[in-house]
């Protein structure tokens, strides 16, 4: 895990998903048996509530890159993520899942 400070005391984290797994504990989607909430229907009536509580995390893909990052996106989203254990306000994640470059 990487950590990065800044001057708007945000903290910017970098990690891989077994960290992201073990210290924010996914929750299983009850409508599909995976890990992963779709972004129509009930899925997204789930995800939406749970944004509120920062708990939702949004699988990303651009130039190359697939990441898990934490909050609720929609630009460049493959799918939603709910987790047990919500992440603090200030930080900015990022969970690198594949890297093309």
């Amino acid at each position: 895990m990487i950590t990065y400070e800044n001057e708007n005391e945000a903290r910017l984290i970098q990690a891989d998903e077994e960290w992201w797994s073990d210290n924010y504990r996914p929750i299983i989607n009850p409508n599909n048996g995976t890990y992963l909430f779709e972004e129509y229907g009930k899925d997204l009536e789930y995800v939406t509530a749970m944004a509120e509580q920062n708990k939702v995390w949004t699988w990303v893909e651009e130039n190359g890159m697939t990441a898990i990052i934490n909050g609720f996106h929609y630009l460049n989203r493959l799918g939603y993520y709910v987790t047990e254990v919500p992440w603090e306000d200030g930080q900015d994640i990022t969970i690198v899942v594949e890297d093309n470059d």
